[in-house]
């Protein structure tokens, strides 16, 4: 072996011997070595660019699903915008997609959260007596209680409380508690003021804690659909309202719409009903709805499919009684839509929908609406010309209804008259919590009259057997869930007994009968619904100074019915007359 293989101690091959062939048969290797090998790398060529086509298809693929599943994700991590839109001539399938759009939205909105605050189920708690009645009140609603709820706690041991507050309405007030002091978050609450019906000093204000998640905006925008802020609402639901299932989520809150029972005269086609955003308090928070298409002068933006009613002023229809429906709206009951028609398009798209069927029970609803207490009718087919029922359905899905101004009745509390039986002869003032659109004598800041025993009332004006007026209450008009329903030949008897039975006298019914018989439906049977003392000290409230130490308040709701219905019937008390009485009684007029 060679030294430098000994070196490397490395193995050498040794090259081949070369071997020499004849020519003749190298020229035919040579030939047949070329018929085999030039095909071979086409061979090899095609495999290659197959192998990578299908590699390709694959990564492809795969992409392709990650893509649809966390396409989002990607997107956000690229800073690539997300394109929700697609362009088709498939109806369905786009609403399918607005909808998933929608629902997507829906799902992602981010709460807005409050640092350190575990909210939790409301537990009521005994009476804190953080407020009390004042004394010295000379105002319209006494202070009649307060509900205390805890609602949150905190991280550093605060309790977060509710405290809902009763007079002629009711207030919000949240505290916090800490070290065993009540402090009144003041941002998240209204102003305590004198005149209110209530005191308090057992509570420090906190100017400078804020529970953002308790302050809501106070417009939603949704399409063309515009819910304006108006109310808190208490935890407890006490206005026989049904809440539905929530509508969307916000960053506040669910949406809801809460829902009365059907207008018992308006075969089961309209009810009442109010949206409200249900807080982590579980207080809620009510919006009143509108089309950002109303105009400030009540007209619609919108093109009528007849352009000479283009100018009509249109108002929501007027369903709430005698007394102010904070929030509150007319809801179209859905299956009472079907044979509607299109009467006018807003420039965004929301169409308005009328009825041209005078058989139509909704159309026939709004028009029992317009007629009761008009002495001079306009017939169906006019009112329908004239769109005197208009429905919106807004981009809740929801319909409300709207009426053409010119038929739109205004629900008065009618001729409430005042009686005052002192037991000796009383300088008396009397207030009434109301909207007064007449009043015998002149109402000015109230009544102050010499009262007598027998009833006689020294005014101003001269003598007087009674106090006259009619308006719209201060309050919320209460649902009608009761009653009788008798024929309408009955009536009169049915009254005289009713009233008798709560405890008027005979001057006082007949004073009754004298105003209201004559204003009785002539249909064949009539509803007849009592609100009494406690619904009229809400709808609309009496301040009588001295005050009376008995006071029967009786207020008629009645309604015209071509059949005989069920309907629960209505308890009726005695009431007595001891010592100073105030008796008063009204009933509901549209005009």
């Amino acid at each position: 072996m060679p030294e430098e293989e000994k070196r490397s101690g490395e193995s050498v091959e040794k090259p081949a011997e070369k071997i020499e062939l004849p020519e003749k048969l190298r020229e035919e290797v040579k030939s047949q070595s070329a018929e085999f090998s030039a095909p071979a790398k086409p061979k090899r060529k095609g495999l290659f660019w197959l192998i990578l086509i299908l590699i390709i298809i694959i990564v492809a693929a795969g992409g392709y699903i990650a893509y649809g599943k966390y396409g989002p994700q990607i997107n956000k991590l690229l800073g690539i915008a997300s394109d929700q839109s697609s362009n088709t001539s498939n109806s369905s399938d786009s609403a399918k997609k607005a909808a998933d759009t929608t629902a997507t939205k829906d799902a992602v909105v981010e709460k807005v959260v409050d640092d350190g605050v575990t909210w939790q189920t409301p537990t009521k708690l005994a009476d804190l007596g953080l407020f009390r009645k004042d004394p010295n009140f000379e105002g319209l609603g006494e202070y009649q209680g307060t509900n205390y709820y805890q609602v949150a706690t905190t991280a550093t041991g605060g309790q977060i409380i509710v405290a809902e507050v009763s007079a002629i309405d009711t207030a919000i007030y949240r505290f916090i508690k800490r070290n065993g002091l009540y402090y009144l978050i003041t941002l998240n609450s209204p102003k305590v003021e004198s005149g209110s019906g209530y005191l308090s000093d057992k509570f420090t204000p906190d100017t400078s804690y804020f529970l953002k998640s308790l302050a809501p905006d106070k417009s939603i925008t949704k399409g063309e659909t515009l819910l304006v802020y108006q109310i808190d609402g208490a935890i407890e639901n006490k206005e026989n309202m049904t809440t539905g299932n929530k509508i969307v989520d916000t960053k506040w809150g669910g949406l809801y719409l809460e829902q009365g029972k059907a207008f018992d005269t308006s075969s089961g086609t309209a009810s009442t009903a109010r949206y409200f955003i249900k807080m982590n308090d579980s207080t809620k928070a009510y919006y009143d709805p509108k089309p950002t298409f109303l105009r400030d002068d009540r007209t619609m933006d919108v093109t009528f499919t007849n352009t000479a009613n283009a100018k009509i002023t249109f108002d929501k229809m007027k369903t709430s009684g005698c007394g102010f429906g904070v929030a509150t709206f007319p809801l179209a009951i859905s299956t009472a839509l079907g044979v509607k028609v299109q009467v006018a398009t807003s420039t965004a798209g929301t169409k308005l929908y009328s009825f041209t069927s005078a058989t139509d029970p909704l159309a026939k609803y709004a028009y029992s609406v317009y007629t009761t207490g008009q002495e001079t009718l306009k017939p169906i087919g006019q009112f329908l010309a004239d769109y005197g029922i208009l429905i919106w359905i807004d981009d809740y899905g929801n319909a409300t209804i709207y009426s053409n101004s010119n038929y739109a009745p205004l629900a008065e509390c009618g001729k409430p008259v005042i009686y005052l039986y002192p037991t000796k002869p009383t300088q008396v003032s009397v207030k009434v919590g109301a909207n007064i659109t007449k009043s015998d004598p002149e109402y000015k800041n109230g009544w102050n009259v010499l009262a007598d025993p027998s009833g006689l009332l020294t005014t101003d004006f001269g003598l007087r057997t009674d106090l006259f007026w009619e308006g719209l209450g201060w309050g919320q008009y209460p649902e009608i869930i009761s009653g009788s329903i008798v024929e309408s030949v009955t009536v009169k008897d049915k009254i005289t007994a009713d009233l008798t039975r709560i405890g008027l006298n005979t001057k006082e019914i007949s004073d009754f009968l004298d105003f209201w018989l004559p204003k009785m439906p002539q249909t064949k049977y009539t509803r007849l619904s009592w609100l009494l003392t406690d619904a009229m000290d809400k709808l609309a409230p009496l301040k009588v100074t001295p005050k009376p130490d008995s006071t029967i308040r009786v207020f008629l709701d009645f309604a015209g019915q071509d059949e005989l219905t069920g309907i629960v019937p209505q308890t009726l008390p005695t009431l007595k007359r001891d010592g100073f009485t105030l008796v008063e009684w009204g009933g509901l007029l549209r005009k």
